[in-house]
């Protein structure tokens, strides 16, 4: 056979070619855990799950859980094998009293999956399984109820994936403390308890952007994240399995978006990893996407939105997986969009292949976003991709979603106010030796308030009864003057320092002894624009008399009141010293019977006397038939017993 030199070498770039290929797509390899534990609980011997592991039972092996002699957790069948029907749901461990599993595992971050069935098991009602789960200092969860969670859901079996880093020689504890009440029992209870150990690098980040901020945040091994979502977006559901050797499980987008469209999937892509690990997520995840278009008007009015509620007052990992799987975009600024988080601006110009280089080539863009509680439990986080008007392919891409919560400062991953079913609930049971001391001062507490609260009850009524006895006996009582202070009506508010300062000083032609001017200073002072309001500027209508101190004047205030205003005469002497005179005598009798001295006036050269104004008129008009030339009786008719 006669031979073809010029094939070699094409055979030879050929072989390279595939070589280089292969080399590319299998050299980072699926990830192998160290620690790769599941423990069935609540049975004995081991039993193969759906995910071909080999869930070893806790009855009687090194897994059984630490807990009091005397207060011993108690196994179960689940009634309702039929309905979920595979391990670790058909077996629980249940106890009215704290337990404790403790692990030897390797430093390192971890996953921590529990597993919960919730069914009528014997011994315990299903509706109160009530309690709390920490790991080490993290509380995982709080006041947790699988029933709760399970109707909500309307099945019976739910999981809580979680990530914890254990330091070195460190055991991992894992403890479940029922709550405790008056008038029932709770239980805690747990099917299934899994721990897989994760790459170093997985999700803890030294960098991440916060979304609305220009600082970045370390996610450090010394927080605690909670899985709050993992979805294959545009495609089907991936078992645990199936996954990259961590047995994550990744959901489908339905029920979650709000808007988008299914884009292609192509299930014999051969996705290249020269970007990101290839444990980072199934090859299942990026042959399958979700994106806006390929009709580019109506991607125009178009977005790839994701709607997602989580708890309020938490920050929250946010990680969006890419793969630009369309042949025909293998250059960087074909297609380019926004992405928006929260409603907040994540990334103005997102560009796949920028980032990538090539097509077929998965990455993931991480981001923090600071979910404040407003007041609600919680809050619809958004995400959404816009298309750039000014790309050249209008549309926007994305293949899966991954949403963690993140510890807060208390080591807490648990909703802030979820609270017990029955206001008579306790601390739970592990925490009510610590808080004893605490709760015996908060007894004390509670009672001295109460205490206070009594005598300051009982304060008031006496005031009350006193205040209601001036009405009787006169202004004058030291609690009328104080009740006359404290009164909002604005003529009492508007008594102006500037009417002291005038008393007795220079602008006076005539100074008041010091005697007399602490007397008048006692009084209630009212501003003279004030009783010009209230007289109608002294109208003569308004005039009731005429004597040697002045003329008297009838008067309303602003709210209603009537008064009687006996205005000093400028020219009478005499009247300087009547004013005086009742200033110091009438300010110091006080009796029922008499009119009240209200106040006074002093401004200028004015000086006014406020009284109550008697609309029968005096003793002295009523017994004789007298007209009342002068406001200076002292005796009124309207009420004259005791004369």
């Amino acid at each position: 056979m006669k031979s073809h030199p010029i094939l070699t070498p094409i055979l030879y770039i050929c072989c390279l070619f595939f070589l280089s290929y292969l080399t590319i797509a299998t050299s980072t390899p699926l990830y192998n855990p160290v620690e790769n534990i599941v423990v069935n609980c609540g049975s004995a011997g081991s039993s193969k799950g759906d995910d071909d592991r080999y869930w070893i039972g806790d009855e009687g092996s090194k897994f059984a859980p630490t807990e009091e002699p005397n207060n011993k957790s108690k196994t179960s069948e689940a009634p309702s094998q039929v309905s979920v029907g595979s391990v670790p749901y058909m077996t629980a461990r249940l106890s009215y009293w704290q337990f404790t599993y403790v692990f030897s595992v390797t430093p390192g971050p971890k996953f921590i999956r529990l597993y919960f069935c919730s069914d009528v098991y014997s011994g315990f009602e299903s509706s109160k399984d009530f309690f709390t789960v920490k790991a080490g200092s993290f509380t995982l969860l709080r006041n947790f109820s699988a029933s709760i969670c399970t109707d909500s859901l309307d099945r019976k079996d739910i999981y809580k994936e979680f990530c914890i880093s254990v330091d070195e020689n460190q055991k991992l504890n894992l403890t479940f403390i029922p709550f405790t009440s008056t008038s029932m029992n709770y239980h805690a209870l747990i099917n299934g308890i899994e721990i897989v150990s994760m790459p170093m690098d997985l999700y803890y980040k030294p960098s991440v952007p916060v979304v609305g901020q220009t600082y970045l945040i370390n996610i450090s091994y010394s927080s605690a994240l909670e899985m709050v979502y993992r979805l294959n977006v545009g495609g089907g559901a991936i078992q645990a399995e199936e996954d990259t050797g961590m047995f994550r499980k990744w959901s489908v987008d339905k029920g979650y978006l709000s808007s988008g469209h299914i884009g292609p999937h192509n299930p014999s892509l051969k996705p290249k990893y020269t970007e990101i690990p290839k444990y980072t997520a199934p090859d299942t995840v990026y042959q399958s996407a979700r994106i806006t278009g390929p009709d580019s008007n109506k991607s125009r009015k178009s977005n790839l939105t994701l709607g997602l509620l989580v708890d309020a007052g938490f920050n929250f990992l946010v990680r969006l997986h890419f793969c630009e799987i369309k042949p025909e975009i293998h250059a960087s600024g074909t297609r380019e969009f926004c992405i928006y988080i929260d409603y907040q601006l994540a990334e103005e110009r997102a560009d796949v292949l920028l980032w990538t280089h090539d097509n077929n080539t998965p990455y993931y863009k991480d981001y923090v976003v600071m979910i404040k509680n407003k007041g609600n439990d919680t809050h619809r986080l958004s995400i959404d991709l816009h298309s750039r008007l000014d790309a050249d392919l209008i549309g926007a891409i994305l293949n899966g979603v991954e949403v963690f919560k993140l510890s807060d400062s208390d080591n807490n991953l648990a909703r802030a106010n979820i609270a017990a079913p029955l206001l008579d609930q306790q601390q739970p049971t592990g925490a009510a030796n610590e808080s004893k001391s605490k709760k015996k001062t908060t007894s004390i507490a509670i009672g001295s308030v109460l205490g206070l609260l009594v005598v300051l009850t009982l304060v008031c009524c006496m005031v009350l009864c006193i205040l209601k006895k001036t009405k009787h006996y006169g202004f004058y009582h030291a609690l009328a003057k104080w009740w006359w202070w404290s009164r909002p009506d604005p003529y009492k508010r508007e008594f102006s320092r500037r009417a002291r300062r005038l008393i007795g000083n220079e602008e006076s032609h005539t100074p008041f002894p010091s005697d007399i001017l602490n007397q008048v200073q006692e009084l209630p002072l009212f501003n003279f624009e004030m009783l010009v309001s209230a007289t109608n500027d002294f109208h003569q209508s308004n005039k009731l008399g005429q004597g040697g101190f002045g003329p008297v004047y009838k008067g309303k205030l602003s709210d209603g009141q009537e008064i009687a205003v006996k205005r000093l005469s400028r020219t009478s002497a005499q009247g300087l010293k009547e004013f005086m005179n009742e200033v110091v005598v009438i300010s110091k009798l006080q009796h029922r019977n008499l009119v009240r001295l209200l106040g006074c006036c002093v401004e200028g050269e004015e000086r006014m006397l406020l009284y109550e104004y008697m609309p029968n008129k005096s003793l002295d008009a009523f017994l004789f038939g007298m007209e009342i030339v002068e406001c200076k009786q002292r005796y009124s008719i309207n009420k004259p017993n005791d004369i």
